[in-house]
């Protein structure tokens, strides 16, 4: 049922650790999710998820959700790194009649509790696309069913066909600014540094600070 960690109703503490190229396969979406963490508390918030200094990365879930973490409960997240998750291939699997590969939804992570991200990055997540037959994932980086707070964290680069940052209610607390790229499509880091310089000018700055998106443990 999930390619790195599956814990049942208990809570979940990840402190300085890294999980990263696990894989979970097979056909059935509600059977077949976590990429790399799956957490089944029941939506019984005793169970809570917390990540603290780890590494998530490039794990994978062929047709379910969350590539790097799936929830049921609250999750609070700090200082981690969620970098190359996958959440559903959109393989064509299906007969004439059957059903398509679905897209599957939170590349970096899904969960449908409440959620806290404090100093993360989560950045070059993705959701397939649902191939021919099937349909297309939500959520790139992050898909959350409830309330969300970000602070100070860095959420680029991240891909899906329906919404590349959140399908869900609204993100809510964001603790820095969020600025679009001025050009349409992707048009690669160097679109970023504009909008940032752009936004700066616009407060009266001379000049910005910049960091990749995939620096671990930035000093805050």
């Amino acid at each position: 049922r999930c390619g790195g960690i599956y814990i049942g109703e208990s809570p979940l503490n990840v402190t300085r650790s890294t999980l990263y190229w696990n894989t979970i396969t097979g056909t059935n979406r509600e059977n077949h999710t976590g990429g790399g963490i799956y957490s089944n508390g029941r939506f019984n918030n005793s169970h809570r998820v917390s990540i603290v200094d780890s590494l998530i990365l490039s794990n994978t879930v062929a047709r379910g959700h969350g590539g790097g973490l799936h929830a049921l409960v609250d999750v609070n997240v700090t200082r981690s790194t969620f970098q190359g998750n996958r959440a559903g291939n959109g393989a064509n699997i299906g007969t004439g009649s059957g059903n398509a590969g679905g897209g599957g939804n939170g590349g970096g992570i899904y969960n449908l509790g409440d959620c806290s991200i404090d100093r993360c990055s989560v950045s070059v997540n993705a959701v397939g696309d649902g191939a021919s037959r099937g349909v297309a994932g939500s959520g790139g980086g992050i898909h959350n069913a409830s309330s969300m707070t970000v602070t100070n964290t860095t959420i680029a680069e991240n891909t899906a066909i329906a919404d590349a940052f959140n399908q869900g209610y609204p993100v809510i607390g964001v603790g820095v600014p969020v600025l679009a790229d001025s050009f349409a499509g992707f048009a690669g880091a160097l679109a970023g540094v504009l909008a940032g310089l752009d936004w700066a000018a616009e407060q009266g700055a001379d000049a910005i600070v910049t960091a990749a998106a995939d620096t671990p443990f930035f000093p805050g």
